[in-house]
């Protein structure tokens, strides 16, 4: 998984995710994802708002294949700050992390 644009300005509301399957196999997920970000080296959980949800679908992605999904901003329940921060997203049994910043 990687995030094209490495940066992104305060108030953009939307992170452009990608998610590259590099195997032989086709690899299942679904919406959910989380996002996190560093202080003081630690990687800390950004809260949702109360009325945030994923709709619980499954999404195929085959073999040598790439997906692009937008991941909004619009639900999350804190003032965001200029920092690094990370998607987290469980693809198949793995769990995957792409970092951007915001400045």
């Amino acid at each position: 998984m990687y995030i094209s644009e490495k940066s992104y300005l305060l108030g953009d509301k939307k992170i452009t995710i990608n998610i590259k399957n590099n195997t032989s196999e086709e690899l299942y997920y679904g919406e959910a994802y989380e996002i996190e970000y560093l202080k003081n080296n630690i990687w800390y959980e950004v809260p949702f708002t109360d009325d945030a949800s994923f709709t619980d679908i499954g999404i195929i992605l085959g073999p040598n294949k790439t997906n692009t999904h937008e991941i909004s901003l619009d639900n999350i329940n804190i003032n965001l700050k200029k920092g690094k921060y990370r998607i987290i997203k469980q693809v198949g049994d793995a769990m995957l992390a792409a970092e951007f910043k915001l400045k």
